[in-house]
């Protein structure tokens, strides 16, 4: 009997710690979303890519992904507001709020403020930023 309560209680001390250390989906996802976009404000493009899907990173070589993003607008800040995974918690949407500094066409610099929706995927082990192609 007392082997049989030192063996439950050892399961369930066992299971605590190894599912409060196991990364969730949405906290893996939030990380990485959070990462990437700290290089992007920080304008290290190089850092960045690494956050795109392997298929992209095939056919765009990293010495042309600058080009991607345009020079005018300067982000200043973002906040993930929310990270939703599909059910099978292989693709997720990730909501995001940006701030920014653009240019007015009289002059002057405009403050302003864009929710974005991400796409991300897991592949190769980690969750990779997908581009919504149209």
């Amino acid at each position: 009997m007392a082997f049989m309560i030192v063996l439950v209680v050892s399961l369930c001390f066992g299971y605590d710690a190894v599912a409060d250390e196991a990364p969730t989906p949405n906290k893996e996802l939030t990380e990485r979303a959070t990462q990437r976009w700290a290089a992007l404000i920080a304008q290290d493009f190089n850092r960045a890519y690494e956050f795109e899907t392997p298929g992209f990173r095939q056919v765009n070589p990293a010495s042309k992904y600058r080009n991607f993003y345009g020079s005018a607008v300067t982000w200043k800040n973002f906040q993930i507001t929310k990270v939703e995974p599909s059910p099978d918690h292989l693709r997720a949407k990730v909501s995001i709020i940006v701030e920014y500094d653009g240019p007015k066409p009289a002059g002057g610099v405009y403050q302003g403020q864009i929710s974005i929706e991400e796409t991300w995927i897991w592949v190769d082990d980690q969750w990779s930023y997908i581009r919504n192609i149209k």
